[in-house]
């Protein structure tokens, strides 16, 4: 006798998963004429779908106003559910490729330091050629939302400890140094002289301002902020014209002949770099390779 399966789909259902996509699809736009245009369809086709999602569903997914829509409280709860739901199913139809070699999806990698992560990527690249890699270079912050809305299939990203229920897997310790121009007196730098100086500091969301500012508030330390910047490559450009100092993870640091790399003196502030994913996507034949070859000695 054949097992049947399990959670079968209701009839019903194909209309109704239809409908989720285009709702979300609304939510995603920010309006029901750009999901339209995004959909390829009109938009009173797109309204209708939504008034007769809510019908079935009983519940408002927007609050209306005017002309202009709002998520509900229910229905961004709902269109969360929707994007995990659609996400996971795209990491099985892709191991299904995979595994049958009918088609070669590809691994969508994100990381914020790219000295660290392309270590990584050429390890992968050259034990999986077939593999195509799709790179993303984004903040802490943008990396974990981009991984929970399926956008990334694997992230590296700076972490005190792992975090569950993502996967997580170790791949390299850094500690802050900083940046400071050639003809700076100091050879060395403790935690108090540096918060005495003016700071080239990374923007918020970033793990090396993290790390930086859990270290000044633990030894009740205020630091004097010059300003902040969106890269590290910023920060070497802010330190190159006087800014002030530019802290930065020691791997990260850039080789220039116009500026010198000091260590922190009175103990490393050190964090670790992870490659992330979710434990899902480990039925995905990319990923599960792209762990195994980047695991730590």
């Amino acid at each position: 006798m054949t097992a049947p399966i399990p959670h079968a789909p209701r009839p019903e259902d194909d209309a109704t998963l239809r409908r989720l996509r285009v709702f979300l699809t609304v939510v995603e736009a920010g309006g029901v004429g750009d999901a339209a245009r995004l959909l390829g369809v009109s938009q009173p086709a797109v309204s209708t779908q939504i008034r007769r999602l809510e019908a079935e569903l009983g519940v408002s997914l927007f609050r209306r106003s005017g002309r202009r829509l709002a998520v509900s409280e229910q229905g961004a709860d709902i269109a969360a559910v929707v994007r995990r739901g659609l996400g996971e199913l795209a990491l099985t139809l892709n191991a299904v490729r995979d595994i049958s070699r009918s088609h070669s999806a590809p691994l969508r990698f994100g990381f914020s330091a790219p000295q660290i992560a392309l270590d990584a990527a050429d390890v992968f690249r050259r034990a999986d050629p077939r593999t195509v890699l799709e790179l993303r270079a984004a903040n802490s912050t943008e990396l974990f939302a981009a991984l929970d809305d399926y956008d990334l299939d694997v992230i590296m990203i700076g972490l005190r400890a792992p975090k569950p229920p993502y996967h997580c897997q170790f791949f390299r310790r850094q500690s802050i140094s900083v940046i400071v121009p050639k003809s700076h007196p100091a050879t060395t730098l403790s935690l108090r002289e540096l918060a005495s100086e003016p700071i080239v500091l990374r923007e918020r969301g970033s793990f090396t301002r993290s790390l930086l500012m859990e270290a000044f508030e633990a030894a009740g330390l205020v630091p004097r902020i010059a300003f902040e910047v969106a890269t590290r490559e910023a920060v070497a450009e802010a330190v190159r014209r006087g800014f002030g100092l530019g802290p930065v993870l020691d791997h990260e640091a850039p080789r220039a002949d116009d500026l010198r790399t000091l260590k922190l003196e009175g103990g490393a502030i050190a964090g670790d770099d992870y490659l992330v994913s979710h434990a899902s996507a480990l039925q995905y034949g990319p990923v599960r390779r792209f762990f195994a070859v980047n695991r730590a000695e």
